[in-house]
């Protein structure tokens, strides 16, 4: 198990690379643009196909969705709050 100070300092050494390697850090930004753009896209998807299959309109599954997302962070928060 990691003490903090371990833990801030692999952040520090990973700030200090990205810092050192200008073209990596680019393209490390690029490639998580094209994850999240693929991940937005796969959910739109999602959300049509299901929101076609239950005769439901759009809007409603992703009330839905954010709902279930909404309530899955609150039980996280409270179990690592609950934790320390």
């Amino acid at each position: 198990m990691k003490t903090r100070w371990e833990r801030y300092c692999e952040l520090r050494n990973a700030d200090n690379w990205l810092l050192r390697n200008p073209r990596k850090s680019d393209l490390l930004a690029i490639v998580g643009a094209l994850v999240v753009f693929a991940a937005s896209q796969v959910l739109r998807v999602a959300v049509e196909w299901t929101a076609r299959i239950l005769d439901v309109p759009e809007d409603f599954v992703l009330d839905l969705l954010w709902a279930s997302v909404c309530f899955a962070l609150f039980f996280v928060l409270l179990r690592n709050e609950r934790a320390e």
